[in-house]
């Protein structure tokens, strides 16, 4: 596969179609300065400054400094938010390989252009949105945009999205999206988008000055006009009339709001929260309903080994599992490999990796060959012939089976040894979490593309109440969001 060659590269280069643009979803300074800046409240206040000045007491205009520190405090967080946001990047990659002219070149991703042919392995991760074109066992994580951790298998045809990561396999992708056009930077846009939903407290005091606006000019005139007759001076007047009006406007609950939701702010900012706007602390505070993932959520997205069941007493399983054990495989490797480690006696001399599609891996020793992975693809065995899975099965537990190939893989005389339980860890804080939300009033959604018996016997080991009452989407009626 040749791939592009100079003239190609040159070509797109020049029009455009480069991966270098510098993208930034966060609003633009000039749209944060004026939107801060130009409000009926401030509006109102400048007026009325004016007409202070020009009685030459500046003193009489102190009442714009909680003015200033209200529009102080808003610009500053809304840019301390987008400076935050706009370094946001779903996906990190240093060095790319690409095919040009039938030769591999490593260049960097902001020298991608549209079409390039990438040359992808285990370990390489997507900046791009791309196309397979070719697959030998093809499979990706996609965990950091789905949040789910299995592998998926690529084939032909179909589609890589930015932010992923290739497990295992490897094949080539042709370039279909760049720069803003990827999967990866339309999250990033959805994530900052930003609407005037403005707090109940802000939008309250926006109509008090909504009415305060058409009572001022007929009273403030009313009010100068008394002043003068009774004898004041232009600027007694005007100064009387001013702290009159003054008197109607709610200065101190302005800034006083203004304050609260930036210490509400700065909080959650100790926390690792970006909060774009202030008005985002009262509406998170009006939160009844949030919707949670499993993965990431309640469990840390590793796995651990629960224990070993025995089959054939003859053969030391856990021997077997320390020479097939891999610290830089998927997350069933690495339990495997915490649990049991890799000092063992045995001689490897060849390993096929764990695929999705196979749903195994083969381990070949020196004194034999063995198989871990799901039963049903390893053996002509059920999980029914094992009574002693049962419990483990109820519990929700992810059972692993070792098998004994002999010489050779072959489902028919392939010999079950033992299994392996693993379970999904959970999260040291997920029960106070949970309980915190649970006493706040706010009622928690578990939404997860895992077997929902599976999801439920997790939130049981945490004591959620509730956590026998799920729904399996695939029993849901087909009409069911008409």
């Amino acid at each position: 596969m040749d791939g592009l060659n100079r003239q190609d590269v040159e070509y797109r280069n020049n029009n455009g179609l480069v991966n270098n643009e510098e993208i930034k979803n966060s609003r633009s300074v000039k749209t944060i300065l004026l939107s801060n800046l130009i409000t009926l409240f401030n509006f109102i206040h400048i007026v009325l400054f004016v007409l202070v000045l020009t009685t030459g007491h500046i003193t009489n205009a102190t009442f714009m400094g909680a003015i200033c520190v209200n529009i102080i405090i808003s610009i500053y967080q809304e840019l301390k938010a987008k400076k935050i946001i706009d370094n946001l990047k779903i996906m990190t990659s240093d060095k790319v390989t690409v095919i040009r002219e039938g030769e591999p070149v490593t260049i960097k991703p902001t020298e991608l252009v549209l079409d390039d042919i990438l040359s992808l392995k285990a370990g390489d991760s997507m900046a791009v949105d791309a196309e397979v074109i070719k697959s030998d066992n093809l499979e990706v994580d996609e965990s950091i945009i789905t949040g789910e951790s299995d592998a998926i298998v690529k084939k032909i045809g179909e589609k890589l999205i930015s932010g992923s990561v290739i497990t295992s396999g490897e094949g080539m992708a042709r370039v279909t999206s760049i720069n803003r056009d990827t999967y990866a930077n339309s999250l990033l846009k959805e994530a900052s988008k930003t609407t005037d939903d403005s707090s109940y407290l802000m939008h309250q005091i926006n109509n008090i000055l909504k009415v305060v606006t058409f009572l001022i000019l007929p009273i403030g005139i009313l009010l100068f006009i008394t002043q003068f007759n009774n004898g004041q001076t232009y600027a007694e007047s005007v100064l009387s009339s001013v702290a009159g009006i003054i008197g109607m406007i709610p200065d101190g609950l302005v800034l006083l709001t203004s304050i609260s939701l930036t210490v509400g702010v700065i909080k959650m900012a100790e926390k690792k929260v970006i909060i774009q706007r202030l008005s985002g602390i009262e509406l998170l505070a009006c939160t009844d309903v949030i919707c949670l993932d499993k993965t990431g959520t309640i469990t840390t997205g590793e796995m651990s080994v629960v224990k070993t069941i025995t089959v054939d007493n003859r053969i030391n399983i856990d021997n077997i599992l320390k020479g097939m054990a891999n610290a830089t495989g998927n997350a069933t490797d690495k339990a495997i490999f915490k649990k049991f480690g890799n000092d063992t006696n045995l001689s490897v001399i060849s390993r096929v990796p764990f695929s999705s599609a196979r749903k195994y891996a083969i381990t070949v020793f020196d004194a034999g060959v063995y198989a871990l992975g799901a039963l049903e693809y390893i053996s002509k065995k059920k999980l029914s012939d094992y009574p002693e899975l049962e419990p483990e099965v109820a519990k929700g537990y992810r059972i692993l089976t070792l098998a004994n190939c002999y010489d050779k893989f072959d489902i028919e005389n392939n010999q079950v040894i033992g299994f392996i339980i693993l379970k999904d860890n959970i999260r040291d804080n997920a029960k106070d979490t949970l309980d915190y939300f649970k006493k706040q009033g706010v009622e928690v959604k578990i939404i997860s593309g895992d077997n929902p018996v599976t999801v439920s016997n997790l939130l049981k080991q945490i004591d959620i109440t509730n956590y026998d009452k799920y729904i399996d989407g695939r029993s849901l009626p087909s009409n069911y969001s008409e």
